[in-house]
């Protein structure tokens, strides 16, 4: 019943305020949120708010591996490394630009891509793995360059409130802005796809 009201009274004032006056546990609130249909959040949000609560108490000292052990201490179950989201972006460059045989696609040595699920994929479209050498993060320079711009450019700036509205973000950044209108040093400060129509 108390973790009932705090559920419905959540867009007036904060969980741990509630949950500390009605001297009730908010860990035991978002236990109750995520085994309970009747709940207004999702397990994601109930995952975001408890990682922005970590990360507050630790006075913003944590990165994402001690925040996930912390989690892990607080009963959420996160951070699974699976094929599916690299098989759908995947699909995603295939379906979009329909490349030909003898394409090269590269990436570091996550077991996402070493999965059999992302390498057939691969190989039903005639597309050569290349991946990291171990221990040779210089492989990885040219991803790396692209999440520091990513991360200067655009999410340091945002506060994310549901993970659509970060898809959505990233998509347009991603698809809209990096590809089409920010123009590159490397490229001699041609957009990519000028770059490409160039070749």
């Amino acid at each position: 019943m108390i973790f009932t009201w705090i559920s419905k009274n959540k867009c007036h004032w904060p969980v741990r305020v509630m949950c500390h006056i009605l001297q009730v546990s908010s860990s035991g609130y978002y236990k109750w949120c995520r085994n309970t249909p009747g709940c207004q959040m999702s397990a994601q949000e109930v995952a975001l708010v408890e990682i922005k609560a970590i990360h507050a108490e630790v006075k913003e000292r944590y990165g994402s591996p001690r925040i996930h052990q912390e989690l892990k201490k607080r009963g959420f179950k996160t951070s699974r490394m699976t094929s599916r989201l690299v098989v759908d972006a995947l699909n995603m460059a295939i379906q979009r630009r329909m490349p030909g045989e003898g394409i090269l696609t590269h990436s570091d040595r996550g077991s996402q891509y070493a999965s059999d699920h992302y390498q057939r994929v691969l190989e039903k479209h005639g597309i050569q793995c290349s991946m990291s050498g171990v221990g040779q993060c210089w492989d990885n320079a040219p991803m790396e360059s692209f999440f520091a711009s990513l991360k200067k450019e655009l999410v340091n700036h945002e506060d994310y409130e549901t993970r659509e509205e970060a898809k959505t973000s990233l998509f347009e950044y991603v698809e809209v802005f990096y590809n089409h209108k920010r123009i590159h040093s490397s490229l001699g400060y041609l957009t990519p796809s000028d770059y490409e129509q160039a070749l």
